[in-house]
């Protein structure tokens, strides 16, 4: 019969191996299944919070008066039109001639649109000095890239103007 000590010993060499045993099943099982399936349950969750959520962004950009993903390609070239027209107005008003506008090509990046218009135009600095104000005022979001003002009759206060505008408007996705 072995001694107390020797019994000892083994037991405290069997509740080690218990312990690794255990161990080793429990990290076996949460790297086998548990991960696995908590990860598919994330994505389902994922994938079923984004279904619940798009009919409700879409009923809040029809309410809000939004427009559908096929019309964002034309937004900034309607917006852009837009703002010609009333610019186009305001310059009749304040009398300026020569008015010339050339769009250039649209580009879009981080959720804008943006669409480059080249102006000319000649008139009284005051004339030009609030076409250019009334630019920067109306929506959608027009700023000046360059301005370029040549005077042509210093008596007169004749100015030719030559400016470099982007209109900006949001992006849809």
């Amino acid at each position: 019969m072995p001694s107390l000590k020797a019994q000892l010993l083994w037991c405290r060499r069997l509740q080690f191996a218990l312990a690794a045993v255990s161990l080793l099943g429990i990290t076996a099982f949460a790297l086998a299944v548990y991960l696995p399936r908590e990860a598919r349950l994330r994505d389902l969750r994922r994938e079923l919070a984004a279904a619940e959520l798009q009919p409700i962004m879409k009923q809040t950009d029809v309410a809000a008066g939004g427009q559908s993903p096929r019309a964002t390609s034309a937004s900034s070239a309607a917006d852009a039109e837009a703002l010609v027209r009333e610019l186009s107005r305001a310059a009749d008003d304040a009398k300026l001639t020569n008015v010339q506008w050339r769009p250039g090509a649209p580009s879009g990046a981080g959720g804008q649109r943006r669409q480059p218009i080249e102006l000319s135009c000649e008139g009284d600095f005051l004339g030009v000095f609030t076409l250019l104000r009334k630019a920067e005022e109306l929506p959608p979001a027009a700023r000046f890239r360059s301005v370029e003002i040549k005077s042509q009759d210093p008596q007169s206060g004749r100015v030719q103007v030559e400016a470099s505008l982007d209109v900006n408007s949001p992006e849809e996705r």
